[in-house]
């Protein structure tokens, strides 16, 4: 109970039934869709372990969700202070309903999955290891609930974020360029080809830009066990900011 009215007293003019119910009506609106109905996670990070890498004070939070964070997919919300203190008191009462997620399998044996039968570092980076094709994994235990890695696993296709659709660039010269568009304006297209190599073309030398919105990434389904699927996802959960070098 003390460490309820800890929580709840951080930010006095939201922590009451009526500001956290509101707050629960715009979370649900703006934020569910990526971090979950109950904050656990999926697109965005889990919000109702409490851990926020960004900073875990009232204010903190309120500026991250104000401001977004750079270099992701997390915007900024342009809504009153008011409402965003009151999302932030209905995040209190996330973390106290927090159960710890039981992993059903072993990271070190997921371990020796992700870098021999899986060959994920072709594509994955983990630290300053691995490739450019798919997303940086470093820390994906804490942005992804387990039923997103699963999933990512099994049926890759099932959500692509924009950034990893393969673009095609037809050239007039005939010579193509495949990778991923970081940037386009109305003069060029800035490209990280698959070689993870940045690359800048002029839209005058291009006659078509083609999207496939398909993962790369083949499925693991049937290609992996249930165990061996338990053992991989129980190492993706395992990679936090603070245990990856």
């Amino acid at each position: 109970m003390w460490i309820l009215l800890v929580l709840l007293t951080q930010s006095p003019s939201a922590a009451t039934l009526d500001g956290v119910a509101t707050g629960r009506e715009y979370y649900r609106l703006r934020c569910a869709e990526c971090h979950g109905d109950a904050g656990e996670g999926g697109r965005g990070p889990n919000l109702a372990d409490g851990i926020y890498y960004h900073g875990g004070s009232d204010d903190e939070l309120l500026d991250t969700i104000a401001n977004g964070i750079r270099g992701t997919e997390m915007p900024g919300f342009g809504s009153g202070e008011e409402r965003l203190r009151q999302v932030i008191a209905f995040i209190r009462t996330l973390n106290q309903a927090a159960v710890p997620s039981e992993v059903a399998g072993d990271a070190a044996r997921g371990a020796a999955l992700f870098r021999g039968k899986g060959d994920c570092l072709s594509c994955h980076r983990v630290g300053r290891e691995g490739g450019f094709a798919g997303p940086d994994l470093s820390a994906i235990g804490s942005r992804r609930s387990l039923e997103h890695l699963r999933t990512s696993i099994l049926d890759p296709s099932d959500d692509v974020r924009r950034r990893y659709w393969l673009a095609t660039l037809r050239r007039d010269d005939g010579k193509n360029s495949q990778g991923f568009v970081l940037n386009e304006d109305r003069h060029s297209v800035q490209l990280l080809d698959l070689e993870g190599q940045l690359r800048s073309l002029d839209k005058k030398k291009l006659r078509a830009i083609e999207r496939d919105r398909h993962s790369l990434m083949q499925s693991y389904d049937g290609v992996l066990d249930d165990a061996e699927i338990n053992d991989l996802v129980a190492y993706l959960v395992s990679l936090r900011p603070e245990r990856v070098q």
